[in-house]
């Protein structure tokens, strides 16, 4: 039940930044084609699993981001980042890893909300 559940305001507008901050990373990417490829074959993963297992998408929402800026930092950690790029920020690979611990915080803030939901 994809469309199933209560669209909640709050989980939209914390799933932007990380988003933003994702897509930034991923233009500047020397190996982008394949950073993005490996972010559909996830997120259709995903969604195959959410419908599978009848969550709400909107319950999942969070974990859809998160499982998104995840994928592009290892992405980044493993290609390495342009010079020209705009992120990370401080330009150190701590940053990278940082972001990672708060993508998985994000996949298991919307692993939380499906399970509360159903």
């Amino acid at each position: 039940m994809l469309t199933d559940g209560v669209i909640n305001p709050w989980k939209a507008v914390a799933g932007l930044p990380p988003l933003l901050y994702g897509m930034l990373l991923c233009m500047k990417l020397p190996n982008a084609a394949l950073a993005l490829t490996a972010l559909v074959v996830v997120l259709l993963a995903a969604l195959w699993l959410i419908s599978y297992q009848d969550y709400s998408l909107w319950a999942a929402m969070p974990s859809l981001v998160g499982g998104a800026l995840l994928v592009i930092c290892i992405a980044a950690l493993l290609g390495g980042v342009s010079d020209t790029s705009f992120v990370p920020i401080s330009r150190e690979v701590t940053e990278l890893w940082f972001v990672c611990g708060l993508a998985l915080g994000y996949v298991g803030w919307g692993i939380y909300e499906s399970r509360r939901s159903q």
